[in-house]
């Protein structure tokens, strides 16, 4: 398994000293409200050429009070739920229930993933507040925690929807959910 939060920040800081030969730091990322990725000062060039482990990864970039905001690409998001990474999702969907805490303030959570895998649906829907969850457990991954910000975002995934259109998305979720177990189980 690869840490994709830091192999897609290399990917990206790789592609821009390519380009026009500006070193950015690898601490200055961050993560913006309005966007899953930001630099300061990063050059405004065409990002749209990047592609990453095979798939375009950048879908838009733009300058904001000096921040260059990235959004990445719905095919970013589904490899990074099909492409196993995740062992989950790797061969089976199946989850087993056994291992769910009784007693811990995770237990919510883990179990309403549970409750997503049984969809069994293997790739990341395009839809905006689901990405943002899926790329804030991707950043947690790669920093050894899972933060109140992204228990919320797993939480609430669905809640901007509702009546049939959320049960909709909510059977589209069993991929994102099983990725999204394998980081959680191990906070």
């Amino acid at each position: 398994m690869i840490d994709i939060y830091a192999s897609v920040t290399t990917a990206i800081a790789d592609f821009v000293f390519k380009q026009t030969g500006q070193s950015l730091d690898p601490s200055g990322w961050r993560l913006a409200k309005d966007a899953p990725l930001a630099y300061y000062n990063a050059p405004m060039i065409d990002y749209s050429e990047l592609i990453w482990q095979g798939v375009p990864l950048i879908a838009a970039a733009h300058k904001k009070n000096s921040r260059l905001l990235f959004s990445f690409t719905d095919a970013f998001y589904e490899w990074s739920v099909v492409s196993g990474q995740w062992s989950v999702v790797s061969g089976q969907m199946g989850v087993s229930e056994r291992t769910v805490p009784a007693d811990t303030k995770s237990a919510h959570l883990i179990n309403r993933l549970l409750m997503l895998v049984r969809h069994g649906y293997a790739t990341c829907p395009p839809d905006p507040v689901v990405q943002r969850a899926l790329w804030l457990v991707i950043r947690d991954a790669h920093f050894g925690r899972l933060s109140q910000e992204t228990e919320r975002a797993i939480l609430t995934m669905s809640h901007h929807k509702s009546g049939n259109e959320r049960v909709a998305l909510e059977r589209r979720l069993g991929g994102v959910a099983a990725a999204m177990l394998q980081v959680t189980r191990n906070k």
